[in-house]
């Protein structure tokens, strides 16, 4: 009995260690042996053992009890339910966020931005502003002479005259220093750690009337003059790097004093000095949006009108909001928020996380901007409109303020006011594009903000919660971590010279410029923009200005001229819309005609259309695509023209910047003779008409091969697989004409069936002529042999038997073994039969041969499968995504011009870098899907140079087949066999966990420099696209020539051996094609032309053949005019002779003394650059070698 209760007991001990506990559950090492003892020694008790060890047994006794109640209460312990605190956590994690990653995600974020409390900054400040609060004072002078008081080594930082200047000016000492901001709230985020200081100028410094005619913001900025003065002169006691002007919101009016900090910890720290009236010493009912504080003598001078009534008819709105932004707002400002935030860390959170969201995507920085403090501010909003409250954690708060932003309501948001004398939300909106007014009910928070602007805000609000109800898409990530540059997030950039926007204002009210400090960019935008949406119409979802930047500039020069450079102007397309030809508009006889006509001018006429309408209509040059790329331009430069007199060489647009990448000079008269009204904006052709004329053809063929009844089994399916049909062959080949063939030799009589064929002789290169691939599948039979030699022949007899057929139908061909070559309207056609268990008679084929046969055998399987089973899956599908988005085609053909370009040719394989593409397309979050060409390749670069290759597959989840649970299999299985994988693995749902086709290239360190050249293209390429076409001298196609130092050989080759060296692209230094003949089409021909014949491309796999042990090779297969060689750093390792290890290798001096060590020998680089030459005999040119292999020691052993 006592045996079976130590028993029990015994299970009760193991069972105490079942339990699993949480991190901070588990217990120590030394706590669980504890247990284990203690709890040993209870059993030995129970089952009534002695203490051999223990001279009484009282005190064996007393100890055997303390043992017992000790390991109880362990005991008992592990088995303690939850805490409230553990409870509340988990029910918090599962009703407050998302996921508990995402609250890991969340917090990780949150202390790594949030900087910590710096107690060498608080010393610094305190040390500020005793030297602030000392400044010594000034005698009284008139403003219009205040200058003469401005120290030498500060230049007045306001472009407005003091000339007309009425009133005293007196520099006081501040009558108090305020630390504002996030500083004080700790809502700080980094790297942006700025200090806003804000100096209340003192009464003494002001005086009644300083309301009017910009007077307090000269005195505002003399004061900040003095300021600077003394600042400079202190700046070694104070610690200043430096001492600058900068603009605060964009704004130039309200410039702000910026101290850079240096010293240990304080480098990375800004202190904005800010200044401040006191807060009720205008009224504020004075500074309503409806009134007018600047007089029309203001601009002429007359004494007797500087000080007259004001103009009832024309207000100053953003006048008056820069009055009310210097009357104690930001110190107004910060009791609101704190009070908001008090007691309510998830709001604390929400608003880093805003700050966050808005810098990834570039929407809070500039005039117009939407920054941290308009998040804190709204936030506010929200908690007074009780959309949020205090129980809501940072997550929950950011999905309401998204949701609110993405829904902002049209007539403006205030906050509760309780001055009874505040304008109505309508006075606002009638003066205001943005409206947030603050609690005082004056102060418009967004009047800064326009209306196009705001739209853009919304659309970033909406797409971020689409992302986060997107259960594929990494929300956290694309929303925090993903940066969202302005330059990714448009199909088309249109630039217009900032001095012709300023003509704009010409012949207005000068009172209107007056009303932005004599800056009209922001009124002529206020004025064009809406011509211009209504003029796109349906062909844009989305145009925006982009924000103009914060200004900085040192204390000693000139302000900076606000009204040069130019304005940006982004637009997302409707592929839908976009490149339509016509514009229609109302009926002849009806009341808009007339309104119609005014606002087209010319370009609108009558026309009578198919339903015998007649109609207002204006229809725009199109004849190509090229040119309907364009026709956003062209609405664009006439309607500035008509309406802001802004001449069209003012406006520049962006997304034809790279189209002569992507044109053949044999292009050229494929479209037939230009009309003399085609616009001139565009290339003539790039590609597009030529695919459809190929498909065309292909058409042709396929009929043609279905009509061939004599074969002995039909036609089921006809299949292209050439990157042509999938629209992303870089340059479409144009039909044969006939010509090329006189410097060619024809085939022996003696030759079957290739007595129609031309061959390439030794001195002419022919034309290059591709094959397009067609597989071939014929109707299922038992017939066919088991055995794979007789599969072969099978196939060569259908070859054969369609070449009898065609020929009986006049259509030219020539079989081989393993395909037929046919020539259709000037292109040839290569079509295999597919027998799908001749993949499975190879595998089982292999397991009979010995290792090198099976080997062969295995690369022969792989061969087949890729371009029998899944090519035409991939083109398929690839050819669906096109007719589904348009950019798809021309955006992969100008990232292959890319890959190229950079010689990556022989690396990364077509269709590759078609599935890279095709990603951008499905998983295109946090952007939109991308509508031009140009913006496919901007985030093709920015996919290829950021992506975490290493750690994560690329999934492309074509139409969606893939569930949730195939994409965590993919990662998983990626994850487990990681060093067996590519170093670029691609997975889709026809291929999950091979990735055929980055398999075995790219290697590791090729990946590792396209990943480097992306990022270095991505940086130049987004530059120039924000100048192009406001300086001259962008070259747009720097970012396509790759740096040939790197490189330890150079093989320089014949130029009239390269096929095409037109394309290259050091010939078009101007970014437009070499010309070459026009195009001359030809329907009868007499034989094949030569096919495939690249030397170049043959030249390299020789190369590769033969000498990949010792070097890696690279080129441009699109008219490169060189192959570039670098070594392998380990082929270059001296090692002992061997004979079976001589090839291209010459003994080499060893350290040691001869006598001890072996014969070593070495790569002989001389001998293998001789073999480049002779094995390029007649293509390679020179041969340039920049730099010898380091010969390294290596085993002597």
């Amino acid at each position: 009995m006592k045996r079976q209760k130590s028993k029990d007991s015994s299970k009760t001990r193991r069972k105490a260690k079942v339990p699993k506990l949480s991190e901070s559950e588990k217990p120590d090492s030394a706590y669980n042996s504890s247990i284990d003892s203690e709890d040993e020694a209870e059993v030995e008790k129970q089952s009534g053992g002695e203490d051999v060890a223990s001279p009484k047994k009282g005190d064996a006794a007393i100890a055997a009890a303390e043992a017992t109640g000790a390991c109880k209460t362990k005991i008992a312990g592990l088995y303690k339910p939850p805490t409230h605190d553990e409870l509340q956590t988990l029910k918090e994690t599962e009703s407050l966020f998302q996921s508990n990653l995402m609250r890991l995600q969340i917090t990780e974020l949150l202390a790594e931005v949030k900087p910590k409390k710096s107690a060498v900054l608080d010393e610094y400040l305190h040390q500020l502003r005793d030297t602030l609060m000392t400044l010594p004072p000034s005698e009284p002078v008139d403003l219009c002479e205040a200058l003469a008081q401005v120290p030498k080594t500060v230049a007045y930082p306001l472009r407005l005259s003091l000339d007309n200047a009425k009133g005293k000016f007196t520099f006081l000492p501040p009558s108090a220093i305020k630390v504002a901001g996030s500083y004080l709230l700790q809502t700080l985020v980094k790297p942006d750690l700025n200090v806003d200081v804000v100096m209340v100028m003192p009464e003494g410094c002001l005086q009644a009337k300083d309301h009017l005619n910009y007077r307090y913001f000269h005195k505002r900025a003399l004061y900040l003059c003095r300021v600077a003065g003394h600042l400079k002169k202190k700046k070694t006691s104070l610690g200043l790097s430096s001492v600058s002007f900068a603009t605060s919101g964009g704004d130039p009016l309200r410039p702000v004093l910026v101290l850079k900090l240096k010293g240990k910890g304080m480098a990375k720290c800004t202190v904005k000095l800010h200044t401040s009236m006191p807060e009720h010493y205008f009224k504020a009912s004075r500074l309503t949006p409806d009134k007018a504080n600047i007089r029309r003598g203001f601009l002429s001078g007359t004494a007797s009108e500087v000080d007259g009534e004001e103009d009832a008819h024309l207000a100053t709105p953003y006048y008056n909001t820069a009055l009310l932004c210097e009357m104690g707002s930001m110190d107004r400002h910060l009791h609101t928020i704190y009070s908001a935030t008090e007691g309510f860390p998830g709001m604390t959170d929400a608003i880093a996380l805003c700050k966050v969201w808005a810098r990834q995507r570039g929407l809070d920085k500039g005039y117009g901007g939407f920054s941290g403090f308009h998040f804190a501010m709204l936030l506010c909003v929200l908690l007074e409109l009780k959309k949020i409250n205090k129980q809501m954690s940072s997550y929950q708060i950011i999905r309401v303020l998204l949701q609110y932003l993405a829904d902002w309501p049209g007539s403006g948001v205030a906050m509760e006011t309780s001055d009874p004398t505040a304008p109505s939300l309508d006075v606002f909106s009638s003066c205001f594009d943005v409206v947030l007014v603050d609690s005082s009910g004056f102060l418009n928070l967004c009047s800064s903000m326009s209306g196009d602007q705001l739209e853009f805000l919304k659309h970033e609000a909406a797409q971020s919660l689409r992302c986060l109800d997107d259960q594929t898409v990494n929300g956290f990530e694309a929303l925090f971590m993903k940066k969202v540059p302005f330059v990714q997030q448009f199909d088309a950039f249109c630039h217009i010279e900032a001095s012709a926007l300023a003509v704009v204002c010409v012949g207005n009210d000068r009172l209107v410029q007056l009303d932005t400090a004599l800056w009209p960019l922001p009124h002529a935008l206020r004025t064009v923009m809406p011509v211009i949406k209504r003029g796109l119409g349906k062909r844009v979802t989305l145009v925006t200005t982009k924000p103009f930047p914060d200004r900085e500039w040192a204390v000693s020069e000139e302000s900076p001229d606000f009204t040069s450079g130019h304005v940006t102007l982004g637009l997302l397309l409707d592929a839908e819309h976009a490149y339509s030809l016509l514009d229609m508009g109302p009926a002849a006889d009806g009341s808009e005609a007339s309104e119609f006509r005014t606002f087209w001018g010319d370009k609108s006429e009558l026309r009578r259309f198919q339903d015998a309408s007649i109609n207002e209509a204006v229809v725009w040059n199109g004849r190509s695509f090229a040119e309907k790329r364009t026709i956003c331009h062209q609405v664009i430069q006439h309607l500035l023209q008509r309406h802001a007199r802004i001449e069209p060489s003012a406006v520049a647009y962006s997304i034809t910047a790279l189209d002569p990448l992507l044109s053949h000079p044999s292009y050229r008269g494929f479209l037939g003779p230009s009309p003399p009204e085609s616009s001139d904006l565009a290339c003539e052709c790039t590609g597009e008409e030529v695919i459809k004329e190929v498909l065309t053809t292909f058409e042709k063929l396929s009929k043609e091969l279905r009509q061939l009844g004599d074969l002995p089994l039909a036609i089921t399916s006809l299949q292209p697989i050439s990157a042509v049909f999938r629209h992303a062959e870089a340059f479409p080949p144009l039909p044969w004409n006939g010509k090329g063939t006189s410097g060619c030799l024809r085939a022996p009589e003696d030759v079957n069936f290739q007595d129609k064929c031309s061959y390439p002789c030794d001195m002419v290169l022919p034309p290059y002529v591709p094959a397009l691939e067609v597989i071939c599948q014929l109707e299922a039979s038992g017939k066919w042999p088991d055995e794979l030699d007789a599969v072969g022949k099978i196939k060569s007899a259908f070859y054969i038997k369609m070449h009898k057929l065609l020929g009986q139908r006049c259509v030219l061909s020539s079989p081989t073994v393993d395909y037929i070559d046919i020539l259709m309207d000037g292109y040839v056609f290569r079509v295999r039969i597919h027998y799908p268990r001749e993949l499975a008679l190879m595998r089982e084929l292999s397991g009979k041969l010995s290792c090198g046969e099976a080997e062969v055998l295995h690369q022969r399987v792989l061969v087949m499968e890729r371009r029998e089973v899944f090519l035409p899956l991939h083109t398929s599908t690839l050819n669906g995504l096109h007719q589904q988005y348009s950019a798809y085609g021309n955006g992969a053909r100008l990232c292959k011009r890319w890959t190229a370009a950079h010689l990556l040719s022989n690396h990364l394989s077509d269709e590759a870098i078609e599935l890279v593409v095709a990603y951008l397309f499905i998983s295109p979050a946090p952007y939109t899907v991308p509508g031009s060409a140009l913006c496919v390749l901007l985030r093709f670069l920015d996919l290829v140079a950021y992506f975490d290759w290493a750690s994560n597959p690329l999934i492309v989840n074509l139409n969606r087949e893939l569930q949730a649970s195939d994409l965590s299999e993919v990662s998983a299985r990626f994850n487990t066999n990681r060093t067996h994988h590519p170093s670029m693995f691609i997975s889709t749902p026809y291929d999950k966990f091979s990735s055929c086709w980055t398999r075995p290239n790219p290697i590791h360190p090729v990946l590792m420099r396209a990943q480097q050249l992306a990022k270095e293209s991505l940086a130049l390429l987004s530059q120039q696209l924000q100048e192009y076409g406001c300086k001259t001298d962008v070259d747009v196609l720097q970012a396509f020539r790759t740096p040939l130092q790197d490189y330890n050989v150079l093989l320089h080759l014949q130029r009239k051996m390269v096929v095409a060296p037109e394309l290259c692209v050091s010939s078009m230094p101007t970014g437009v094609a070499v010309p070459a003949l026009p195009f001359k089409r030809k329907h009868h021909f007499s034989c094949l032309p030569v096919i495939d014949f690249n030397v170049v491309e043959k030249y390299v796999k020789e190369l590769e053949r033969f000498y990949s042990e010792f070097g890696l090779f690279f080129y441009d297969k699109y008219g490169g005019n060189c192959v570039a060689v670098a070594w392998k750093p380990h082929a270059f390792v001296r090692h002992p002779f061997k004979t079976s290890h001589v090839q291209c290798r010459t003994p080499v001096d060893s350290a040691e003394s001869k006598e001890k060590s072996p014969v070593m020998v070495a790569p002989d680089v001389k001998a293998i650059t001789g073999d480049f030459q002779v094995l390029g005999e007649g293509l390679v040119k020179t041969v340039e070698v920049q730099c010898e292999p380091p010969v390294v020691g290596g085993d002597t052993s």
